[in-house]
């Protein structure tokens, strides 16, 4: 995802929301974004996770997206 995100082939955003999505999956491998809008966040299926991963996710697709900006 970085590489895609640094190559200009993936736009930040999508990359996010999949980097989010492994996240999740890496805890609970049978989890699937619910993409339902209007959904109370307190009746899904979210597993806890470390906001560390999330935050490390968002450094480096930032940087990446930086580092494609500048080429």
């Amino acid at each position: 995802m970085i590489c895609e995100v640094e190559n200009g082939t993936k736009d930040y955003d999508t990359a996010l929301k999949e980097a989010y999505t492994k996240i999740y999956q890496s805890i609970n491998p049978a989890y699937v974004p619910n993409e339902e809008i209007g959904i109370d966040r307190i009746y899904l299926d979210i597993p806890a996770a470390d906001t560390v991963m999330f935050t490390q996710a968002r450094k480096l697709l930032k940087e990446a997206q930086t580092r494609s900006v500048q080429k």
